[in-house]
């Protein structure tokens, strides 16, 4: 939702205009580009991983997938300098693969991006 706040777009849209519908494949395709490959942890924790991702951990697209995305800092294009460095830094700790990798509530509550 911050995204939407700031850029006036979702973060991950997983729209297959092929298809005209959401298309799990994209979105796992789009959380790729911007958060690279799902650690094997996660994989192995997955009861669908076999539908989306082959033996290697590798993502099984289909021709729609075609993310807009080469990384966290393509994402923003309405801060620059070190707004837009504090905000990636702040907003990387929520965009974590593994849940117990991101950070509480409590804690991005005293990220010092909150008070700039």
């Amino acid at each position: 939702m911050v995204w939407d706040l700031l850029e006036g777009r979702a973060l991950f849209d997983a729209w297959n205009p092929e298809a005209e519908d959401y298309a799990a494949n994209m979105h796992l395709a789009e959380m790729i580009s911007v958060l690279g490959p799902p650690p094997e942890l996660l994989l192995l924790r997955g009861q669908l991983t076999s539908h989306f991702f082959t033996s290697e951990g590798d993502l099984i697209v289909g021709k729609a997938a075609k993310p807009r995305y080469s990384g966290l800092d393509d994402t923003i294009t309405m801060l620059s300098g070190d707004d837009k460095r504090n905000f990636l830094r702040f907003i990387a700790r929520m965009l974590e693969w593994l849940p117990e990798d991101r950070a509480t509530a409590k804690e991005l509550l005293a990220d010092p991006w909150l008070d700039s």
